[in-house]
């Protein structure tokens, strides 16, 4: 579910850090800050319906036993009590106004169906901050560590790159999300009928820590001229994504599980696979050379009011969109897709949907039938 704690006036209050930068970001400083967050976790089965082991204070924090039999205060963070909201099937915006207005009658109301939760569930909490209780989450739910990953990644595409240059591009870090670009400004594609429209080769790394998202690596095309990037998804073959599910855990800690290391283990050593595969030029050159067939196809302007519904911009998106247009092609609307994500990943306001808006921008170059669907309704709307 969304954020229902979304535009909360007390936003320190039950958000993480958020950091990132949009460029240049130090490959050392990013990766040892993760490090840093990464040795902060710990987390637990516990079965929640008991009040001794998790319970809401009246104030909306958490006081819950750790495998020790400590108690620990926690708070939770935006995304946790979104979890439990979801969970205790209690409406989103009248738990919002609980959290905001009556935080006494919150903890009644989740302390009450809390009861009928039979199933164990996994507590993932940091005391990075404040003590923050971050995920709530199944007992098969698998943790991979962001740390974890894009320093394997990076690792993986400095050897498989022979001491070419690897810099980060809109790296991000949020209560959801973790994403960084990783591209080599010595790998330079460049279209044949446009030697000054150069493009460098690289991964998409993105993962959640807290059942946001999927595990992502994806190769990505950064255009030299306005690092815009385009996320090349499913459809290519150097592409990896791994939903965080794994083998059933037991009550207690989990660091003790040997079943659960191995499947950790597992998936390294498939993103040394994929990145190994992911940097293909030849493959890369032609997306490239796709996306400059597209200026000889126009776009209609009358498309405005339909890009929205069709590819699902929402009303602000498809206007910033068609603001930056400066010639009525394909090519064009597609950097303008791309240049409105990275608008998104620059300001630091919404890395989870730029990575969106990118994925979109690549199934425009290679997906005919969403220009067929806005043909079609152009062709709906000359019949009526």
């Amino acid at each position: 579910m969304d954020n229902v704690l979304e535009g909360n006036q007390n936003q320190e209050d039950y958000q993480m850090v958020v950091f990132g930068d949009g460029y240049g970001t130090k490959i050392p400083e990013y990766i040892e800050r993760l490090r840093t967050i990464d040795q902060t976790r710990r987390d637990w089965i516990s079965y929640l319906n008991e009040p001794q082991t998790f319970h809401m204070e009246t104030d909306g924090t958490i006081l819950a036993t750790d495998p020790d039999g400590q108690i620990q205060k926690l708070f939770p963070t935006y995304w946790a009590h979104g979890q439990i909201a979801e969970m205790l099937k209690i409406p989103s915006a009248y738990y919002l106004r609980m959290l905001r207005e009556d935080t006494d009658l919150l903890s009644k109301n989740v302390n009450r169906w809390l009861q009928n939760i039979n199933s164990p569930k996994m507590l993932r909490t940091s005391v990075y901050q404040k003590n923050r209780l971050i995920a709530v989450l199944s007992d098969r739910y698998l943790p991979i560590s962001n740390f974890k990953v894009l320093n394997y990644a990076l690792t993986t595409a400095s050897n498989k790159l022979e001491g070419r240059n690897i810099s980060l591009h809109n790296t991000y870090f949020t209560d959801k999300l973790m994403t960084a670009t990783i591209y080599s400004t010595d790998l330079k594609i460049t279209p044949t009928q446009d030697s000054k429209d150069t493009y460098y080769l690289g991964l998409h790394v993105s993962n959640s820590e807290v059942g946001y998202a999927s595990l992502e690596i994806m190769p990505v095309l950064v255009r030299m001229v306005c690092t815009n990037g385009m996320i090349m998804d499913k459809q290519y073959h150097g592409s990896y994504t791994r939903r965080h599910i794994g083998s059933k855990n037991t009550i207690g800690d989990i660091l003790s599980s040997e079943t659960m290391r191995k499947e950790q283990d597992y998936v390294l050593s498939v993103i040394n696979d994929i990145v190994q595969s992911a940097f293909d030029i030849d493959q890369a050159q032609i997306t490239v050379e796709k996306l400059q067939e597209m200026k000889q196809k126009a776009i209609k302007a009358e498309w405005i009011n339909r890009t929205s519904e069709v590819m699902g911009f929402s009303e602000q998106e498809n206007k910033a969109i068609w603001d930056k247009i400066a010639n009525n092609n394909r090519h064009d609307f597609i950097q303008a897709v791309t240049s409105t994500a990275n608008d998104l990943l620059r300001d630091g306001k919404k890395p989870e949907r730029a990575t969106e808006l990118q994925k979109k921008a690549y199934k425009l170059v290679n997906d005919e039938t969403i220009w067929e669907k806005l043909e079609a309704k152009d062709s709906n709307t000359e019949g009526e």
